[in-house]
């Protein structure tokens, strides 16, 4: 495995050396991030802030990922800037990757200072769905021409690691369940997920220093794709619409029962919560306490990242971190909080 877990080097620490860091003067938000260098900043204390926070995630932790919501016309807003997401991210997927504004390209180069990686995700689903759409248009396409069509998508989303310079990506293929499938859908299943996975491995063999993980549901893949699950970082497991943290467990068991997917480098998948979410929908658990109160998915998910168990619990991604901002002060708190969960410091 290229990425052994373990607690290493204290995030509290860092997160109590980087409120040292802060102060208040932008008009936009009551946290200003850590790029911003102000009058009253301390430039050794940053400076070695900003080598333990590298060293940090260099070392053995859990991995925190996000996906992020960049707006196309670039950040005019503190929501909207990368330079405000957690330091100790290693993680950030854009979810619009492509037309990156060149303020976002700034920011990318400021938060690569403090050994965060950026990339973006390739959902397969994507594909599918825009060729259902026009094959309802014109019912005359053929299947080789889907294959065409999903191998050619999938080939440009690759070119954008290049064309942008990003660190590397996650590809994502859910899949489903071939157990009663008819011959015939089994044939066009297995076809279409090797035009993906054949595309993705070719990048993979261009680009072997590059971040890359995958996502998705193992046990739905044929077995001729499951070899390029041991050149991932991460795989990260679809656990967004688990109930409980006992779902977690049984979707990583589901992949391992599977065959052939390694265990020594499981990642969840939670998401943020909503501020207008009145019914509790996004990012919480479908049970709740012993108090009544409903689960966030992000805090029960880093609880059970901290559990031992007989496959490697590596880290969590969380989905649309964006919305976290406006949750809670400060800003990102259950980020944060999770965070500080899954890598806490020797006194707790």
């Amino acid at each position: 495995m290229k990425n052994i877990m373990k607690k290493g080097l204290s995030i509290s620490a860092l997160l109590a050396a980087s409120a040292l860091l802060v102060t208040s003067c932008s008009d936009w938000t009551e946290y200003e991030s850590l790029d911003v260098k102000t009058p009253s900043m301390d430039e050794g204390l940053y400076a070695d802030y900003v080598a333990n926070l590298k060293a940090y995630k260099a070392g053995a932790h859990k991995v925190v990922m996000a996906t992020f919501e960049n707006a196309v016309q670039g950040p005019t807003r503190q929501a909207e800037r990368l330079t405000v997401l957690p330091d100790s991210l290693d993680f950030i997927a854009l979810n619009n990757p492509d037309n990156l504004h060149a303020d976002y390209r700034a920011e990318i180069t400021e938060v690569r200072k403090k050994g965060t990686r950026v990339g973006y995700v390739i959902d397969y689903s994507t594909f599918e769905s825009e060729w259902s759409a026009m094959l309802k248009e014109d019912a005359s396409l053929t299947e080789e021409q889907a294959l065409a069509y999903i191998s050619e998508r999938t080939q440009s989303m690759l070119a954008l690691n290049d064309t942008y310079g990003y660190d590397g990506l996650i590809f994502s293929f859910n899949g489903r369940s071939m157990a009663s499938m008819t011959e015939a859908d089994l044939a066009q299943y297995t076809a279409r997920q090797a035009a993906f996975f054949e595309a993705v491995s070719s990048w993979r063999t261009a680009h072997p220093d590059a971040f890359f993980a995958y996502k998705g549901r193992a046990q739905y893949l044929v077995e001729a794709s499951k070899p390029l699950l041991a050149e991932c970082d991460y795989i990260i497991l679809e656990t967004t619409s688990a109930n409980n943290a006992s779902d977690m467990t049984i979707t990583a068991s589901a992949a391992i029962g599977s065959g052939n997917t390694p265990s020594d480098r499981f990642v969840i998948t939670t998401e943020t919560t909503r501020y207008d979410d009145e019914d509790k929908i996004y990012g919480y658990f479908g049970s709740v306490d012993a108090s009544g109160n409903s689960i966030r998915s992000i805090q029960g998910g880093a609880v059970w990242v901290g559990q031992p168990s007989d496959f490697t619990r590596a880290g969590m991604l969380i989905l649309n971190a964006q919305y976290d901002y406006y949750d809670n002060t400060p800003v990102y708190f259950h980020l944060r909080e999770a965070i500080d969960i899954m890598n806490p410091s020797p006194k707790n």
